[in-house]
């Protein structure tokens, strides 16, 4: 049977009356020397979840049955299982690596703890210190590599799928990169066939990220973008139109002049 783990944050940063396996899990690795250097699936290999009983509380005590390993330690057969958690929720999702990766946490503050000593805010930063998720610095590189191969809505459909399954940590610092915020507007000053992007094709672009996001279940709130104001919504090129419109120029070029040669007379008048 497999073992599951509660890890509501709300759980985990408050004292709770009755541990559950997360808090239970903390105690284990602060009081029990073996499980100093394991991890959470680790823990449920060779101990088992005992509930509480008799006025003891709730517990993770050591196997009685299984199969002895090199060291000495019974072991069961069981897989260690964090339920799964979607990366919408990035707080717990982080949390959850977390609990594979670090060896004999005795608390959430020691999961985000780096070796100097310094206290991360969140599960999410604390995954990018140990090097389980890549920094932002991959998610600004990848749009400056692709920026001039994609255009107008395909690069704002990227740009909010790497905010809603990507979860870097600071959207708002992508969104404020000079050289993508350009590229994330450039249709719609070609549209208007300005010779710079000004505020109203900036606040066309938000208007049109809000609206992707709100397609993929998210907001754009949630990400610390600036909201569109309202006259740039109504002033927006309707969807159906805008994807029909939303095509690379230099592209669709190319591929005019590879293809002329193979057309007939009639086609080439």
């Amino acid at each position: 049977m497999e073992e599951g783990i509660d890890i509501n944050p709300g759980t985990v940063r408050t004292a709770a009356t009755v541990l559950n396996k997360l808090t239970g899990f903390f105690h284990l690795c602060k009081n029990d020397v073996e499980a100093h250097h394991l991890t959470y699936p680790q823990v449920v290999k060779q101990y088992c979840w005992k509930a509480a009983s008799n006025g003891k509380a709730a517990h993770w005590a050591k196997r009685q049955r299984g199969t002895k390993n090199q060291q000495g330690h019974i072991v069961a057969n069981t897989v260690g299982r964090i339920p799964m958690v979607p990366i919408a929720r990035p707080e717990v999702y982080h949390l959850r690596l977390l609990l594979f990766h670090v060896h004999g946490p005795i608390s959430y503050k020691s999961l985000c703890t780096t070796a100097e000593g310094h206290v991360l805010p969140t599960s999410q930063q604390a995954c990018v210190y140990r090097g389980l998720i890549p920094n932002d610095a991959v998610f600004h590189e990848l749009l400056w590599e692709i920026k001039d191969s994609m255009f107008g809505r395909h690069l704002r459909k990227l740009f909010c799928t790497l905010l809603v399954y990507h979860s870097p940590s600071s959207a708002r610092d992508l969104w404020d990169d000079p050289e993508i915020q350009r590229c994330l507007v450039e249709d719609f000053r070609r549209q208007s066939r300005s010779r710079q992007a000004n505020d109203a094709h900036i606040n066309m672009a938000l208007a049109d990220i809000k609206d992707i996001l709100d397609t993929m279940g998210r907001h754009i709130e949630e990400f610390g973008l600036p909201l569109p104001d309202n006259i740039a919504i109504a002033e927006r090129i309707p969807l159906l139109i805008q994807e029909e419109l939303d095509h690379n120029t230099h592209t669709l070029q190319l591929e005019v002049a590879a293809k002329y040669p193979s057309l007939n007379h009639e086609q080439k008048l």
